[in-house]
C-alpha cells in the first residue's frame, strides 16, 4: 500500500513534467534538476532528488544554484510552467517552490482539472503513466552513476519502449524491473523523506475538492407529486445531506489514502443502499426488505467498529478484501483447468488477467493473504458490542437475519 500512500506524493512532480511535456522530454528535465541537485551537494550521503520532499534537504545557497544552473540552460522556463499548477494545487512548503519566481494569485478550476488528469492515472503504478512516472528515478540513478547495469545478461531496461510502446512486450519486461529497483531505492531513502509532505498532499487533494462539491442533493419535490414520489425525494435529499455533513470531518481525520478509501466506500455503500431502497418500492416486502436491512446493519457496525482504531482496522479491511479477491482468482484458474473450448478459456484467461492486474496495483499477489474466517477476527457481535452498537445489532442485525433463514414463525418464510 505504500505507492500510493507515501511513493506517489514523492514521485507527482514527475507527472507533471511528463503531462506538459511527454513522457520523454518530461523524463529528460526531472533528470537534469536530479543531476544538478546532486552536483551541488557536497556531503557524503547523496540523497535521491527525484523523491519531492528529499528537496528540502536544500539549503538556500543550493537552491539558488540550481536555479541559475537551469537558466543557462535555458530549461528553467519549462520547469516553470509544467509546475505551476502543481504549485497552486499544493503551495503549502512545497518541496519544488524554489523552482518558481512567484505564485498566481487566480486560482483556477483548471489547475485542479490539471492536477487531476496528473494524479488520477499515476495512482495505479503499474498503468503507463505511474510506469514512465517510475522510471525517472531508475533514469536519474543511471545519469549519475549511482546504479550501473551489467552488460549482456544484466536486466532488460529499453526505456524507449516503456516511454513510446508501453503496451510492447519489451516495455512489459523491462516495467517490471524497474518498479522493483524503484521499490528498492524507497526503501533505501525511506528514512530521509518527510512524511509530512505525503500527508499534505492527501489531505490538500480533499480540500481542493471537497466531498460535498461532489454530492449533488436530488431535486426538491414539488406539491403535485405523488406522496410516494414525495417521500422518496426527501429521503434521498436527507441522506445527502447527512453524508455531506459528516463525510469532510471524518474523512480529513484519515492520515493515509487508505485510510480515506476505507471510510469514504463505506459512506458511500450506506446511502447507496438507503437510497436504494427508497427508489424500489417492489422491495418493500417481507421477503427482500430484510436483505437490505441487514446489509445496512452490517455495513454500520462494520464503519462504527473501525473507527475505533483506524490506521489499523482499515487496513485490515483492505488486506480481507484484497484476499478475497486472490481468492476468487484462485477458484477461477481451478475453474479454467476444467474448461476444454479453446475460446472460452481464451475469455477466461483474459478476465484472470485483468482481475490479477486490478489486485496487484494495490499489492503483490504473493504477499497477500487469504482469510477464510472473519476479516475483523471477531463476529459481528462483538464489533457492535466494541462499536457500541449491541442495541443495533440485536433489534435490526439479528431481526433481519431471522428472516434471511426462513426461521420458523417470520412471516413469509418458506
Amino acid at each position: 500500500m505504500d505507492f500510493p500512500d507515501t511513493i506517489l506524493p514523492e514521485l507527482i512532480w514527475i507527472g507533471f513534467l511528463q503531462d506538459r511535456w511527454g513522457n520523454r522530454r518530461g523524463a529528460q528535465l526531472a533528470v537534469q534538476l536530479i543531476k544538478t541537485a546532486l552536483e551541488m551537494w557536497v556531503d557524503e550521503f547523496k540523497p535521491e532528488f527525484g523523491f519531492a520532499s528529499m528537496h528540502r534537504m536544500l539549503s538556500a545557497a543550493h537552491r539558488n544554484a540550481i536555479r541559475e544552473r537551469l537558466q543557462n540552460c535555458g530549461t528553467l522556463t519549462n520547469f516553470q510552467e509544467a509546475l505551476g499548477p502543481f504549485l497552486q494545487c499544493y503551495p503549502e512548503n512545497n518541496p519544488l517552490k524554489y523552482l518558481v519566481d512567484c505564485h498566481r494569485s487566480d486560482f483556477a478550476s483548471n489547475d485542479i482539472d490539471c492536477a487531476k488528469r496528473v494524479i488520477d492515472p499515476r495512482i495505479n503504478r503499474w498503468s503507463k503513466e505511474g510506469t514512465a512516472m517510475q522510471a525517472v528515478i531508475v533514469l536519474g540513478e543511471l545519469a549519475s552513476g549511482r546504479l550501473t547495469l551489467p552488460q549482456g545478461d544484466g536486466p532488460p531496461m529499453n526505456f524507449e519502449a516503456i516511454f513510446d510502446d508501453p503496451e510492447s512486450p519489451s516495455a512489459k519486461e523491462s516495467a517490471g524491473f524497474l518498479r522493483a529497483m524503484l521499490s528498492g531505492t524507497y526503501a533505501f531513502h525511506r528514512t530521509h523523506l518527510d512524511p509530512a509532505w505525503s500527508k499534505y498532499f492527501w489531505n490538500r487533494g480533499y480540500s481542493l475538492e471537497p466531498i460535498h462539491d461532489r454530492l449533488q442533493l436530488p431535486p426538491s419535490p414539488s406539491a403535485d407529486d405523488h406522496v410516494l414520489i414525495r417521500f422518496r425525494l426527501d429521503f434521498a435529499r436527507l441522506c445527502i445531506s447527512k453524508l455531506r455533513e459528516i463525510a469532510t470531518p471524518v474523512i480529513l481525520a484519515a492520515k493515509t489514502e487508505e485510510e480515506h478509501a476505507v471510510v469514504n466506500g463505506l459512506l458511500a455503500r450506506q446511502v447507496t443502499l438507503a437510497t436504494a431502497v427508497i427508489d424500489n418500492f417492489e422491495v418493500w416486502n417481507w421477503e427482500i426488505g430484510p436483505l437490505y436491512l441487514r446489509a445496512l446493519t452490517d455495513c454500520h457496525i462494520t464503519l462504527a467498529w473501525i473507527l475505533g482504531d483506524v490506521p489499523k482496522r482499515a487496513r485490515d479491511y483492505v488486506i480481507a478484501g484484497l484476499g478475497q479477491e486472490k481468492l476468487q482468482i484462485g477458484h477461477k484458474e481451478r475453474e479454467l483447468e476444467k474448461m476444454t473450448d479453446p475460446d472460452e478459456r481464451t475469455e477466461y484467461q483474459g478476465l484472470i488477467r485483468i482481475l490479477k492486474r486490478w489486485v496487484e496495483s494495490q499489492k503483490f499477489l504473493f504477499w497477500i493473504p487469504v482469510n477464510v474466517g472473519a476479516w475483523s477476527g471477531k463476529n459481528t457481535r462483538q464489533m457492535a458490542e466494541e462499536a457500541g452498537c449491541l442495541d443495533l445489532y440485536n433489534h435490526a442485525y439479528l431481526g433481519s437475519s431471522g428472516f434471511l433463514v426462513a426461521r420458523i414463525g417470520v412471516p413469509g418464510a418458506a
